[in-house]
């Protein structure tokens, strides 16, 4: 049981100002307003009418989209980012909204209850929400990791904003030569921060396998190598919740392809997995994997997932 005076104490930031660019123009609108329900309630009018039924009022929308704006205006308090270059600019717009608790919600994901509820319950200085697909039931089709939600309190808003910031920026430089000179347009007080990122999150520092079985050990020497002569690894991470959760938890990229058990994350207990119908919907492929989840629960009536009457999941 989540007490209110917890509630009052919370902010919740629902996310829902990417491009859409998998998702294209999928039955003519945005995948936060695909219906899941025979009602033809939309994903993101589901998760802000759950928050309100669990007794949340300050929940916040981030988005420029007009659909949504239009949506949910007399709901909540829509904020219209100024950059929406990517996930991390929209959460940077909402800083003077944080609160003693602040959660982070992903507009296009479907929250079970349960998972809502966890979230809702963490007490934890700083978590992330989401599911290892090295580790998932087969049920649940999951085909990449995915993070859905962050939770953090007000010990942790200056490590979040200085790490949302910092991601903001190398999402800008992701392709190949950005990354090796783009730094250099880069105001002096950010290169230091960005060029400890690029080496550590886009440069393994690993020799070759002959030099390896040589001897040869892990250096910086091999990441600058790999800096001037070689593509940059992973950056897909930059400026989304994996970049945010890598830079926070202080956690490398090339020891292990399971982002969950990575080195220092068990310790650190920056992650929680969640093991239901909860899904982020990126592509017609996502959405109609949805369908068919929600059609077996609403046939076996074995997930219950909404607080209200209307057999909604």
């Amino acid at each position: 049981m989540i007490k209110q005076d917890d509630l009052q104490q919370k902010a919740v930031i629902i996310t829902a100002a990417g491009d859409n660019s998998r998702w294209g123009n999928h039955l003519n609108t945005l995948k936060h307003l695909v219906p899941i329900d025979p009602s033809g309630q939309t994903i993101i009018g589901r998760t802000v009418e759950m928050l309100k039924n669990t007794g949340v009022d300050n929940v916040f929308v981030v988005s420029q989209h007009e659909q949504i704006i239009e949506l949910l205006k007399e709901d909540v308090e829509v904020i219209t980012p100024a950059n929406c270059n990517s996930l991390a600019d929209s959460i940077l717009s909402s800083r003077k909204y944080w609160a003693d608790r602040t959660i982070i919600l992903l507009g296009d994901v479907f929250f079970s209850q349960q998972c809502l509820d966890k979230i809702l319950a963490c007490k934890n200085s700083i978590k992330f929400f989401g599911i290892d697909q090295f580790g998932v039931p087969d049920r649940y089709k999951i085909k990449r990791s995915e993070l859905y939600s962050l939770s953090f309190d007000s010990s942790m808003q200056d490590i979040i904003e200085r790490n949302l910031k910092l991601n903001s920026t190398m999402a800008r430089f992701k392709n190949n030569r950005s990354l090796r000179f783009g730094y250099l347009k880069m105001p002096l007080v950010k290169k230091t921060g960005c060029l400890k990122l690029l080496y550590h999150y886009s440069y393994p520092p690993k020799p070759p396998g002959l030099l390896i079985k040589a001897g040869f050990k892990k250096s910086a020497f091999w990441r600058i190598a790999r800096f001037l002569v070689s593509k940059p690894r992973r950056t897909k991470i930059y400026g989304k919740l994996w970049g945010l959760y890598f830079t926070t938890a202080g956690i490398g990229l090339f020891d292990s392809p399971d982002y969950r058990k990575s080195p220092g994350v068990n310790e650190n207990n920056y992650f929680e997995e969640i093991d239901d119908v909860t899904q982020d919907i990126d592509t017609k492929e996502d959405y109609d994997i949805l369908l068919e989840k929600l059609i077996q629960a609403r046939s076996s009536k074995k997930i219950v997932t909404t607080r209200d009457e209307t057999g909604r999941i």
